[in-house]
C-alpha cells in the first residue's frame, strides 16, 4: 500500500463501506419480527425524510421487494438468489 493508503488504514478507514449489509438470516429476522409487530409483510415505501429509521425501513423494503421478484424468477426457472 501507499503511505496515504497506510495512514487510512491506521485509523481504520472502511474500504468497502457496502459491505455491511445485513445478511440473509438478519433480514429473515427482521420480517419476523415486522411481522409480530405488524400482522403483515407489507412494508411500506417511505420517500420522505431520510433520517436513519427511515433509510433501515427504506432498505428492507426494497430488500422484501427483490425477495418477491426473486419468487417470481424461481418459479419460471430462471436463476435467481432463492436457488
Amino acid at each position: 500500500m501507499g503511505v496515504r493508503a497506510d495512514m487510512l488504514a491506521s485509523i481504520g478507514f472502511d474500504w468497502n463501506p457496502g459491505s455491511t449489509k445485513p445478511t440473509f438470516d438478519e433480514r429473515l429476522e427482521q420480517c419476523r419480527e415486522f411481522r409480530r409487530q405488524h400482522g403483515h409483510l407489507d412494508i411500506p415505501v417511505l420517500k420522505q425524510g431520510q433520517n436513519a429509521e427511515t433509510k433501515e425501513l427504506s432498505s428492507f423494503y426494497n430488500w422484501a421487494l427483490r425477495q418477491r421478484d426473486d419468487y417470481h424468477k424461481f418459479n419460471r426457472g430462471i436463476k435467481c438468489s432463492l436457488d
